[in-house]
């Protein structure tokens, strides 16, 4: 559970934190703000599947009584 935590919180500094700046500050031109939008999604999506494996993993151990 605490390994797919870390993995969650660590995307923010691999990726999301450069690429939501980079989108607040508006630096990405028009032409390749698709891709980026893409690769942003994707990124989510992992984050997403981070997340999930956390809170299951955490419910097994719950369920067990070891948490």
């Amino acid at each position: 559970m605490a390994g797919f935590s870390v993995l969650f919180f660590a995307t923010f500094f691999v990726y999301f934190k450069e690429a939501n700046l980079s989108f607040t500050e508006r630096t990405i031109s028009n032409e390749a703000l698709t891709t980026k939008l893409k690769r942003w999604e994707n990124w989510h999506w992992g984050r997403v599947i981070f997340e999930s494996l956390a809170f299951g993993c955490g419910l097994i151990l719950l369920a067990k009584g070891k948490f």
